[in-house]
């Protein structure tokens, strides 16, 4: 019998165990992943048989294969370490990264200032405030010093002596020829002192006029002229610069004349026309007491032409005396609208002349005693200069008694 050898090989080592898995690192900072645990070591090799080189004999049965080794657990998760500081932010990658901002642009030129829009409505007015108290007064101040007196000027050159001036306003004018008829009237004197004009007594339409031609001494004479037929039956006259005014006693139509009793006009009243009764004139307006005679309303008018402009109405605060159906008699007006009216009856031994302000107040009460019921006062005048005049007839029978004289207020 042969001998066979059979090549011996020794048995296929077991596989070692798996090695450790190693620890998984801590993440970093900045929530980077730490590096992979480093890899356990490879199980050894099993062992490799003697190598004797017997006979080879009949291949024996496949060895078990040995049993793979336990996988080595996995170590536990290591703590993790600090947060580490951020990092700068990387740029935004290729695909929509976000380019660095770039520079700011210039800032852009003003435009022009544009059309001013239109003022609100003004606002209201706010409440004003209360006025707070008076303070007391302060302590009077010291009296500065008087200083010296300075030395005295020279005396300056005498001026030039001017033209003599003319006559003045005469004390009294008288009226020649005038009757009884006629001075026991109405009757009014021109500002200018040149003319004198009578109403009638009875139902005559008649005006006397005396006109002034000079100067005797210091008085000056009216002689009468021949009389004029006006329209009314005349019982109330007035003389406003060169015009003429007549109407009857209650009348509300009123006449204008020239200074020659020419050129007769009815006036147009503006406003307030009147029940006429005494009238008055400061040389450019006229006066009208309208009413009764007792009334205590004056009427002022402005003239233009041949119309009358109410101004306005000034109460008196006492009433004159009415003179019924009789005649009227004319005042005068000052520069400062102080009337000088009769308050008395046209005739009688004592009359009366008051002196109202322009807003009616009395100021004076002048009383004329003429010794006789046959006397009258037929009216009051102020001239061109200032002059208060009273007319007045102080005998029944002689004419030449009749006169304009001057009074001092």
């Amino acid at each position: 019998m042969g001998v066979y050898l059979y090549p011996l090989s020794g048995a296929e080592g077991s596989t070692g165990p798996t090695g450790y898995t190693g620890y998984t690192g801590y993440t970093g900072p900045g929530n980077f992943t730490g590096p992979t645990g480093y890899t356990g070591p490879t199980g050894y090799t099993g062992y490799t048989g003697p190598g004797g080189a017997g006979s080879l004999g009949p291949t024996g049965p496949t060895g078990y294969t040995g049993y793979t080794g336990y996988t080595g657990y996995t170590g536990p998760i290591g703590p993790t370490g600090p947060t580490g500081p951020t990092g700068y932010t990387g740029y935004t990658g290729p695909g929509n990264f976000t380019g660095p901002t770039g520079p700011t642009g210039y800032t852009g030129y003003t435009g022009p200032d544009g059309p001013t829009g239109p003022t609100g409505p003004t606002g209201y007015t706010g409440y004003t405030g209360y006025t707070g108290p008076i303070g007391p007064t302060g302590p009077t101040g010291y009296t500065g010093y008087t200083g010296p007196q300075g030395a005295t000027g020279p005396t300056g050159y005498t001026g030039y002596t001017g033209p003599s001036g003319g006559p003045g306003d005469p004390s009294i004018i008288w009226l020649l020829g005038a009757t009884t008829s006629e001075t026991q009237t109405g009757a009014a004197l021109a500002q200018d002192l040149k003319d004198t004009y009578f109403t009638q007594t009875g139902s005559s339409t008649n005006v006397r006029r005396a006109r002034g031609w000079g100067q005797t001494g210091v008085d000056w004479v009216h002689p009468r002229e021949a009389q004029t037929s006006v329209t009314p039956v005349t019982q109330v006259v007035v003389v406003v610069g060169d015009k003429v005014y007549v109407a009857a006693s209650g009348a509300t139509t009123l006449y204008q004349y020239t200074r020659a009793i020419g050129s007769e006009t009815a006036v147009t009243f503006s406003g307030g026309t009147p029940t006429i009764r005494r009238m008055g004139s400061d040389g450019t307006k006229i006066y009208i007491q309208s009413g009764n005679g007792d009334s205590t309303t004056i009427k002022r008018y402005s003239i233009s032409g041949s119309t009358l402009t109410f101004e306005a109405n000034i109460t008196l605060d006492s009433a004159p005396s009415d003179n019924g159906s009789n005649y009227e008699q004319s005042f005068g007006v000052d520069s400062s609208g102080n009337m000088y009216i009769p308050t008395s009856v046209l005739v009688g031994a004592s009359q009366i002349i008051k002196k109202f302000n322009s807003s009616g107040t009395t100021q004076a009460t002048y009383t004329f005693d003429l010794n006789s019921s046959a006397h009258a006062l037929f009216g009051t005048t102020v001239s061109t200069n200032g002059t208060i005049y009273l007319g007045a007839r102080i005998q029944a029978t002689a004419s030449e008694n009749a006169f304009w004289a001057k009074f001092t207020v």
